[in-house]
């Protein structure tokens, strides 16, 4: 059974699709609360590490010193070429680990835009889950450079590298591939403040339409980058999988950034 590691740097910033296919693939997830109080888990017991979004600047370790505890574990994973996977945040950690410059944005990019994969994306065994043009959620104010020796594997109108690829099994994602519906509400009620002089009725309404029309190709993509960590060719297309069979949200009752699932448990 392999062992994936979340990093989780909020409250609501859960796993999602991540989650749901971890399990479906009879592995089990592990979710450390980063912002949180407490030591790390020691990375290298995990055949993968996946890091989520959230609100904070990858740079800004005097207000959040996790960043670079997890800047650290990405660097181990690298070492000893293991799989890693930034999503949104998670991205800008990863741009960080690998010495590229990372700066605030003078336009953020939040809503459902289009990303469009490049030449080298659709040649990309895991990218090539997604169709050329798709809609997708973004939500993030910071940006990197493209790290030395990653390729740009998407962009968007405002962000060259919405998907890159520094190895085998190593991806950073701008934009949200792991978003449900269900997860943006929970993002948007908590993040109302952020999102002042947004139409969040209209992200709500935007996130029902979106989000399951990209959902498939979001799980082929997590599927086919788990089978990067078996080192071999990538398994038959497996058949869609809706949110509803297996339950990853988050559980307001229980304890924060655990998804309700007995083979998910926070470290």
């Amino acid at each position: 059974m392999k062992r994936i590691l979340f990093c989780q740097h909020g409250s609501v910033d859960g796993p999602g699709l991540v989650c749901e296919e971890v399990l479906a693939a009879g592995g089990s997830l592990d979710v450390w609360n980063a912002w949180g109080a407490g030591n790390p888990p020691d990375v290298l017991v995990y055949d993968a590490l996946v890091l989520g979004g959230g609100g904070q600047s990858a740079w800004d370790d005097a207000a959040h010193p996790h960043l670079a505890v997890e800047v650290g574990m990405i660097r181990s994973m690298l070492r000893n070429e293991k799989p890693v996977l930034g999503l949104c945040l998670g991205a800008q950690l990863l741009a960080r680990a690998l010495g590229a410059r990372l700066w605030r944005a003078t336009q953020r990019e939040v809503g459902f835009f289009p990303v469009t994969l490049g030449g080298d994306g659709i040649a990309d065994e895991c990218a090539a889950a997604f169709p050329p043009v798709f809609q997708a959620a973004h939500w993030h104010s910071d940006h990197f450079d493209l790290p030395t020796g990653a390729v740009s594997l998407a962009s968007s109108a405002l962000t060259p590298a919405q998907i890159f690829r520094a190895g085998r099994g190593v991806y950073g994602f701008q934009f949200h591939p792991e978003m449900t519906p269900g997860l943006f509400h929970e993002l948007a009620e908590d993040g109302r403040e952020d999102l002042a002089g947004e139409d969040i009725e209209m992200l709500l309404r935007e996130s029902q339409e979106v989000l399951p029309v990209l959902e498939p190709a979001a799980r082929e993509f997590f599927r086919r980058w788990l089978s990067t960590m078996d080192g071999g060719s990538l398994p038959s297309a497996a058949p869609p999988r809706h949110s509803s069979s297996i339950h990853c949200a988050q559980d307001s009752s229980k304890t924060l950034g655990t998804p309700s699932f007995e083979q998910t448990r926070i470290v």
